[in-house]
């Protein structure tokens, strides 16, 4: 509207009313049906109604109206209880219809099922064995058990198996304690083996007592002793020892009887060199006994040391000559020797004087005079073709032989003509000649070795 200074005061009043809100509400009522397996929820069944009315709120006041309920009941519908395998109803039961209204509460069934079971009983063993060993052969052997058992439970519907407590039978869960028994001649370090309380868990166990033969040690002595045995030139004898003790340990099994060696104390040991001693003109069969090196398994022995008398050795030689001489016409132009030599060996007795002779021997065992052929020589002769072989005595003189030769002769016989010619000077100056001869005749005798 217009106004204008005139216009007098105007006083409207405006009225408000609560401005509402309608809307539909539900009320929900439901059952539910929880299937129970073995105290586990294994499915649930649920069911509702739904009931509906009109609500007016005043939004300024929250005031609410409310209309009636669309339905003043209803019904839930009828449920069948379902069957399992393996299980059986224990619990809970399901109204085939029931009739609820708004005010009702929600309800829940519980249905319970419970697995069928197979009861069984199931055992268990622990075993402890006791061998024995005598010298690591087991001779006996002690088994002690502790026998448990338990309730098992299998469920048939699922298959699982449910344990009960092990329980020992009587309930003795104890291995005893075991004394070692007593072998005679055998030790042991085990004289008892403790009690020990057995759990099921437990693995089999196994406990030794190793028995050992008793052993009866002593010391064995093995002497061993070379004699040296001087025999004296005067008939008198001097014994000279040298020895050694070797020491071993010696374990005798007492069960079986045998008998270990240890080591002997000493390998080896030298005795030392003997020196001989000497006695004037007399010679030892050695002038020392050397060291030797003995062992436990070297026998005892004797040396045996005698004198004889000392002997001062020469050699003798004897030479037994062939001279073969050569002669040419009464002349000696060579000459060969053959020669056989002897020795032998004299030995003097330093102690009595006497002295003893060997035997005469040809040096290099050759004695004789080897046959000698009789050289050629040109235009000389002999009547000796050889000289034999002879054999040669030690006592035998010298001896020559000759060969002879002669030089071969040309006999010829030698003419001279002596001629003298006459010479005639004639008058008609012609000449003649007149010869007249003499033949001179001889032998001449040519030596062919001379005149070469």
């Amino acid at each position: 509207m217009s106004v204008t200074a005139d216009t007098p005061n105007q006083v409207v009043d405006v009225y408000y009313v609560a401005d509402t809100k309608t809307y539909t509400e539900e009320r929900v009522i439901t059952r539910t049906i929880n299937i129970w397996h073995d105290d586990k929820l294994f499915d649930v069944i649920p069911q509702e109604v739904v009931f509906t009315r009109e609500v007016t709120e005043n939004l300024t006041t929250g005031e609410k109206t409310y209309g009636s309920w669309d339905e003043p009941t209803k019904m839930f519908d009828e449920v069948t209880l379902p069957q399992y395998e393996g299980y059986k109803h224990t619990e809970g039961t399901v109204q085939k219809r029931c009739i609820v209204n708004p005010n009702s509460e929600n309800i829940v069934n519980d249905i319970k099922y419970t697995s069928e079971k197979e009861i069984s009983e199931e055992t268990k063993t622990v075993k402890r064995v006791i061998s024995i060993y005598q010298d690591g052969k087991k001779v006996d052997e002690v088994t002690q058990v502790v026998e448990f058992s338990r309730e098992v439970k299998k469920n048939l519907a699922t298959g699982e198996t449910e344990y009960g407590e092990w329980v020992a039978k009587d309930g003795k869960n104890i291995w005893d304690a075991f004394d070692a028994p007593a072998y005679e001649n055998y030790t042991t370090d085990t004289v008892k083996i403790d009690n020990k309380t057995v759990e099921p868990r437990m693995e089999d166990e196994e406990v030794s007592i190793n028995y050992t033969a008793k052993i009866d040690t002593r010391i064995e002595e093995r002497f061993v002793q070379r004699t040296i045995i001087l025999h004296l030139p005067n008939g008198e004898t001097k014994k000279v020892t040298q020895d050694v003790t070797f020491k071993r340990e010696v374990r005798k099994n007492l069960v079986t009887g045998e008998e270990v060696y240890g080591a002997w104390g000493m390998e080896k040991i030298t005795f030392p060199e003997y020196e001989v001693p000497k006695v004037e003109n007399y010679i030892p069969t050695k002038d020392k006994v050397e060291a030797a090196v003995v062992t436990p398994d070297t026998q005892n022995w004797t040396v045996d040391i005698y004198y004889e008398a000392a002997t001062e050795v020469t050699t003798e030689y004897n030479t037994v000559k062939r001279v073969i001489s050569i002669y040419q016409d009464g002349k000696k132009v060579d000459e060969v020797t053959q020669v056989v030599e002897f020795s032998r060996e004299a030995k003097k007795n330093l102690a009595t004087g006497e002295v003893t002779y060997g035997e005469w021997v040809a040096k290099d065992g050759k004695d004789i005079w080897g046959a000698f052929d009789a050289p050629e020589y040109e235009n000389y002769t002999t009547d000796t073709v050889k000289i034999d072989n002879k054999s040669v005595k030690p006592g035998m003189e010298d001896e020559e032989a000759a060969i002879y030769y002669t030089s071969i002769v040309e006999t010829e016989l030698e003419e001279c003509v002596v001629d003298r010619t006459i010479i005639l000077n004639l008058p008609n100056g012609m000449k003649r000649e007149h010869v007249q001869s003499v033949t001179f005749k001889r032998e001449v005798k040519k030596n062919l070795a001379r005149h070469k």
